[in-house]
């Protein structure tokens, strides 16, 4: 029952863009400008989102809901619904009325107020001109509120140890595309998208596509992954496409999520991880590397700025004892004094006992860090006064 209820909704979908590629080739405007209704409209921005820009049929049924609402609340008003009866007055009124009687959700209303200057701006534009002006110009998209993102874990090497072993038992496919995400980071899109020019099997290097703002990412893999690609590509996979479908075009973006899926989580052993958090344990992983530093997680990530990769970073407890140790107690050669911040003891530490103010230094750097340890202050915190601390040192 339920997959005859999936593949009659496919079908629907199909047949919806059907008679919308169809209604275009079958429009005609033979019409004056003055007698162009909302619907004309629709066809005249349609056929050159679809024709011109390549666009989904998709965004026109949406944009087709839309308009019908500004048609349905024109007739309310007893206003004729053509294009030269709405007027920037008409707009800031449906506007009103879209928000009190359907969802307020700013989401909704920026798609709403996204349709209509798309489609009024471009029957206003050089390339068309059907109305003299845009009664949308001085609409202005409503902003959304900013959705906390649900903070990324790192996965542990227990975890991704009895993750690989599944994702090898699942097959190869699925087991490369868990170590691409577990040794490169990419986001799954981009491995969907990734081809077979794209990898360089001399340098161990894949160059997968930006999907965003920002430059190639260039992670080195190792040779073992290498030859285990090279295998997939021998074993039947896709010409052009690493991934593909049966058709030769990339793998479904569903097919892939459910892949990702399948081979982060592991429900019997209570293991549940999602590519954000696979992401995160590369840049942090990289980051805690001696040698690597930020600009190492750019360039492996292919972030355009190095801010963008500071959500993915976590400090781990080791990290940070060795930081405290490196760059405030540092080894003193001459003297042969050893200072290590997580000693409680400061005699045992070495710390010259004749020295009132550098003992007072030391005892505040130690509480300090201590309070950073503990969680009373935060990174940003403890940076700032342990820079105050060093800077009043006597």
């Amino acid at each position: 029952m339920g997959l005859f209820i999936i593949r009659r909704v496919k079908i629907g979908k199909k047949k919806e863009s059907n008679d919308i590629l169809n209604s275009l080739m079958e429009y005609m405007v033979d019409k004056p400008d003055d007698l162009l209704t909302i619907d004309d409209g629709l066809m005249i921005w349609a056929l050159h989102h679809v024709a011109d820009k390549s666009g989904s049929e998709k965004t026109v049924s949406a944009y087709r809901g839309d308009l019908r609402k500004l048609k349905e609340y024109m007739i309310s008003c007893n206003i004729e619904p053509l294009l030269c009866n709405v007027t920037v007055d008409l707009i800031r009124k449906f506007k009103i009325h879209f928000e009190t009687n359907y969802d307020p959700a700013p989401q909704s209303k920026g798609r709403m107020v996204f349709s209509l200057k798309s489609v009024f701006s471009y029957l206003s534009g050089d390339d068309c001109r059907k109305i003299q002006s845009d009664p949308t110009r001085q609409l202005t998209m409503p902003r959304a509120k900013r959705m906390t993102q649900k903070e990324s874990r790192i996965i542990s090497r227990k975890d991704r140890k009895e993750l690989q072993k599944r994702a090898l038992n699942k097959g190869l496919k699925e087991f490369l595309i868990f170590e691409l995400l577990t040794a490169c980071g990419p986001r799954p899109e981009q491995i969907r998208l990734l081809q077979w020019p794209q990898i360089d099997p001399g340098n161990n290097i894949i160059f997968f596509p930006v999907l965003k703002r920002g430059s190639v990412p260039k992670p080195k893999i190792t040779g073992d992954l290498m030859k285990k690609l090279m295998e997939y590509k021998k074993e039947g996979g896709g010409i052009k496409y690493v991934f593909r479908s049966r058709e030769g075009e990339p793998m479904s973006g569903s097919q892939m999520k459910k892949i990702v899926g399948d081979v982060l989580k592991a429900p019997d052993l209570g293991i549940c991880y999602n590519s954000r958090d696979a992401r995160a344990t590369v840049a942090t992983e990289i980051g805690n590397t001696d040698g690597c530093n930020p600009k190492t997680v750019q360039i492996y990530l292919g972030h355009a700025k190095i801010e963008s990769q500071m959500p993915y970073l976590k400090a781990e407890e080791k990290g940070l004892d060795k930081a405290a140790h490196i760059l405030y107690y540092l080894d003193d050669v001459d003297t042969g004094i050893h200072h290590d911040p997580a000693c409680p003891n400061e005699k045992k530490a070495g710390i010259p006992a004749s020295d009132s103010a550098e003992d007072g230094f030391h005892k505040d750097m130690i509480k300090l860090y201590e309070m950073h340890k503990e969680g009373f202050i935060s990174f940003n915190e403890f940076q700032q006064l342990k820079n105050d601390l060093i800077h009043l040192r006597p």
